[in-house]
């Protein structure tokens, strides 16, 4: 077994047992992470990009732990250069809007991610080196059915994998992308699944809930 792929098969092992754990994961964050989470995907359908939507995104990733005040730790640019490198690529981002991770074809998957890859590191939403935790929550939040939220402790601790510079930031994006579009392609998760609250209402989101799930039973993994 790849070792990247480890956790990944004791999860599904257990799919049933990790999937009703996923369902309360919301309830450790809280406050603030859930407030303006839910309010950018409400604006994501009400005003595809604008002002408002992308603020909501901008303080999302706040709540979420990507910008702390004071000394080191996460920080992100001022708003406006954020909102820049967004409207930058608004275009292709208005096509992929309906997208849906589960309802992709593998030729149309393998067709997408170098564009979606090379959108998702334009935007600016860290001053920091590394890139895809940033831009992947960034784009969860544009593209909530295509995208999940990738995250440096859960989504890479998961996937027993590191980031050292660009290119591997890049296959690690396109990896987690292909083995979510792999996970989908068994209709039993699909049926499994019940889309519902703010935590749970995309198929991308209920991925990373799963994952999120597993490394709280297992910190160490």
């Amino acid at each position: 077994m790849n070792k990247n792929l480890q956790n990944y098969k004791d999860m599904l092992d257990y799919f049933q047992h990790y999937l009703d754990k996923s369902y309360v994961v919301a309830e450790t964050f809280g406050g603030p992470s859930i407030y303006f989470h839910e309010k950018a995907l409400e604006w994501q359908q009400k005003d595809f990009l604008s002002e408002r939507h992308v603020e909501y995104i901008y303080a999302t990733l706040v709540a979420w732990g990507m910008h702390r005040m004071g000394e080191g730790g996460a920080k992100m640019p001022d708003f406006d250069k954020f909102k820049k490198s967004i409207l930058e690529v608004k275009e292709k981002l208005s096509i992929w809007k309906d997208l849906k991770i589960e309802q992709l074809s593998e030729q149309e998957l393998n067709a997408l991610l170098p564009k979606l890859t090379e959108v998702c590191f334009s935007i600016n939403a860290s001053i920091s080196d590394s890139h895809v935790v940033s831009s992947s929550k960034t784009l969860a939040h544009i593209l909530p059915n295509l995208v999940c939220p990738m995250d440096r402790h859960y989504t890479l601790d998961f996937f027993n994998m590191s980031l050292g510079n660009e290119d591997k930031e890049h296959k690690f994006f396109q990896f987690v992308m292909r083995q979510m579009w792999e996970f989908y392609q068994d209709k039993h998760h699909l049926k499994s699944i019940k889309l519902g609250d703010s935590f749970c209402k995309s198929y991308p989101k209920v991925f990373d809930n799963l994952i999120i799930a597993y490394m709280k039973e297992h910190p160490q993994a």
